[in-house]
């Protein structure tokens, strides 16, 4: 491998880096990974593994067959909207702690416990809140976005699988941050202002909505863990859904990923294991802090040991309630939650894939019709 240029690797679902390669001032892969049928991407994921030898190490796999023309340093998972099981399951993978970051945007959904509405099912969400943890704890970068979108019953929405989240990575329901956004998050203005045009699909019919700012509705930090909620400018959820792939994504990509990964040699990333451990992939790290994120040769060469999340199997599943902040409300912002009727979905899945969504091309959203997002993802040139 040593003939291989060094990179960093973005591997997307439903997304694709480049909409903001420019950000990033270290070369930069971006990978924009199959959707698989019947969205059973774990599957995808062990198929891969076992037919590359690597059954212990689907990551590796992965990075084998979409990235072997670089020699991988750090990797990044982004996920938007039904693309989040794709970085859910990776997380699940035995060597998932190789994984530098995350970017969920819009996506991360869980189902309620049979006849509750308040007790989820968190099945879906250990591996987020483990990877969460970490993040929180200034080890791992993880930003998570929502909309206000209401999901039908069964489906929990995404702002509460992130109060969810909050709560068993900080084990607190208090608002909080470290840090304040970087600048142009918070407020986040569009000048001149984005007008979505009216449409309609089926049976959904949308407004035109005019967008002068991005409207966010509170922001969660502690570490290297951000939560973004936003509100919803559109009745309907879907321009909102729109505004997050084609605005959203891209500058969380710009003000987090990019910049953590341009302040951070590769070689010096913050942990991979705790200081205690003694693998020979790596120079023991400082006291006090932990093994370098940077992918080593014996993890290419498969000969280094699979580093599973801490990943806990029982953690309390009531979704917790956190107060808004008032001061971040906008003035023309409706109310929070936004319906969903059951008419407008696809059925009921833990990624409620809107049928009115198009694909992605070139990491924005392109209106199909009826499409699925996932029937038009494009590959995206690699910056190497």
């Amino acid at each position: 491998m040593a003939d291989k240029p060094e990179a960093d690797v973005v591997l997307s679902w439903f997304s694709s880096g480049a909409s903001a390669a420019s950000a990033f001032e270290r070369p930069t892969k971006f990978v924009q990974l199959p959707t698989p049928d019947g969205q059973k991407y774990d599957q995808m994921l062990a198929d891969i593994a076992n037919s590359m030898g690597l059954s212990g190490q689907p990551l590796l796999a992965v990075l084998k067959k979409y990235a072997n023309d670089v020699r991988p340093q750090r990797i990044a998972l982004l996920g938007f909207s039904q693309g989040c099981q794709g970085v859910r399951s990776v997380l699940r993978c035995p060597d998932a702690r190789r994984v530098d970051s995350v970017i969920a945007i819009d996506g991360i959904h869980a189902q309620f416990q049979p006849g509750s509405h308040t007790a989820l099912n968190p099945g879906y969400l250990t591996a987020y809140s483990a990877f969460a943890s970490l993040a929180a704890d200034g080890a791992r970068l993880m930003v998570n976005t929502t909309s206000a979108i209401v999901p039908p019953y069964p489906t929990v929405s995404t702002t509460d699988t992130a109060a969810w989240i909050w709560r068993e990575a900080t084990g607190s329901t208090e608002e909080h941050f470290d840090h304040q956004p970087p600048e142009g998050v918070v407020p986040m203005p569009f000048e001149p202002a984005l007008v979505y045009q009216a449409g309609k699909s089926g049976v959904l019919v949308w407004p035109e909505v005019r967008y002068e700012f991005a409207p966010v509705r509170r922001y969660l930090n502690r570490g290297s863990l951000w939560i973004l909620n936003y509100g919803n400018l559109d009745p309907t959820g879907h321009q909102d859904h729109v505004l997050q792939a084609e605005q959203i994504m891209p500058m969380v990509l710009r003000k987090f990923l990019a910049a953590r990964w341009n302040q951070i040699a590769p070689a010096d990333g913050i942990c991979v294991l705790s200081a205690g451990d003694d693998d020979a992939d790596t120079e023991p790290p400082p006291a006090g802090c932990f093994r370098s994120t940077r992918l080593t040769e014996l993890f290419m060469s498969g000969q280094a040991e699979p580093e599973p999340l801490d990943i806990d199997p029982h953690p309390n599943a009531t979704i917790p309630v956190i107060s808004p902040q008032p001061e971040l409300l906008l003035e023309h912002a409706p109310p929070a939650a936004t319906p969903v009727s059951p008419v407008e979905e696809e059925g009921v899945t833990a990624t409620h894939t809107i049928r009115w969504i198009g694909g992605l091309i070139a990491g924005a959203i392109v209106l199909e019709g009826a499409r699925r997002i996932g029937d038009h993802i494009a590959k995206s040139p690699a910056k190497v």
